[in-house]
């Protein structure tokens, strides 16, 4: 789906391309989105106008969303037959009763049916029937309303706290550089720039989740490089360097200064990236496995509260775990 190749594309073209391109891309694909929902608005309303010159009458079978909607009563009201039809206990009592009382139950069930159709043939579809929908309907809305208020803002997070906590964590605290004011990997650095343990004697290992060691300060300009031409700056002056200053999407740390933690992290958020599509690919996988099995058993409201249970667990996990 869409949000797969999202979660998957985007840090990709980000990291190749800057991110101007992701955005780029985005509206693009948003623009195509748009021109293709003003086609099917034409598309729809023409194969409307074809069904209602066939029927020779108007809005006829358009009502049929505002029918399921409506509760009860009110659908016996628009219809003049009992809502739930014939797959009620009472409908099947009732049809029972229509079986043995022969013709006659079978015209007087004709003569309701075409009733009933002329009823929905000459009612439209109008934004005030949103008023007569009901208290289910209602509820339903208030929490998938709820739930996409969660899971978005959770999915647009969560990738940056599986970066800060399980793929691109701070380096370990007693490291340092061999030369703390010299880049670590790049064409700026023409020696090697190891990472030391406190003591100066081993080399500090640094996990694979966690982020290389910065430089403590840099001081360059122009000048100092014949491939400054790609520089997005004219000068980097850092006399206390941090994160917050390195932009990998800069040919200056990417491939001049911090070649070894750029990698790194752009690594890093394509894996976030890939770990965070894969909520979409289960439901597009088992969405239509689990609404067959679901028609099957029933128990909706049992299990849509299930499902809301354990989104919150998954939530609560994630915010109260330290990894």
């Amino acid at each position: 789906s869409g949000s797969i190749l999202n979660n998957v594309w985007s840090p990709k073209i980000a990291n190749d391309a800057r991110i101007e391109a992701a955005f780029w891309l985005g509206a693009s694909l948003t623009g195509i989105s748009l021109f293709l929902a003003g086609m099917i608005i034409v598309i729809d309303r023409r194969a409307v106008k074809k069904i209602r010159k066939r029927r020779g009458r108007s809005g006829g079978g358009l009502e049929s969303l505002s029918m399921a909607l409506l509760e009860d009563a009110e659908r016996e009201q628009v219809s003049g037959q009992p809502a739930g039809g014939d797959t009620t206990e009472n409908g099947d009592k009732k049809n029972s009763r229509h079986q043995r009382s022969g013709d006659n139950a079978t015209r007087t069930e004709g003569t309701t049916a075409e009733t009933s159709c002329g009823a929905a043939a000459e009612s439209e579809v109008h934004i005030t029937d949103v008023m007569k929908f009901g208290p289910l309907f209602w509820l339903l809305t208030i929490s998938c309303f709820v739930i996409y208020g969660c899971v978005l803002p959770f999915n647009n997070v969560a990738s940056g706290i599986l970066l800060e906590r399980n793929l691109f964590a701070s380096p370990p605290e007693n490291c340092h550089l061999q030369h703390s004011d010299e880049c670590t990997l790049g064409y700026l650095q023409e020696g090697t720039n190891p990472s030391l343990d406190s003591t100066g004697d081993g080399i500090c290992h640094v996990a694979p989740s966690q982020a290389p060691l910065l430089p403590s300060s840099v001081n360059f300009t122009t000048s100092d490089s014949d491939k400054s031409n790609t520089w997005e700056e004219t000068s980097y002056v850092y006399s206390n360097l941090g994160p917050h200053n390195v932009d990998c999407g800069d040919p200056f740390w990417l491939e001049g200064c911090t070649e070894d933690y750029c990698t790194k992290q752009n690594d890093a958020t394509e894996h976030a990236g890939k770990i965070m599509s894969i909520p979409y690919f289960i439901s597009a996988l088992f969405s239509p496995l689990l609404g067959h099995i679901v028609d099957k058993i029933g128990k909706r409201a049992q299990l849509a509260t299930l499902a809301s249970s354990i989104l919150l667990a998954v939530h609560l996990t994630m915010a109260l775990s330290d990894s």
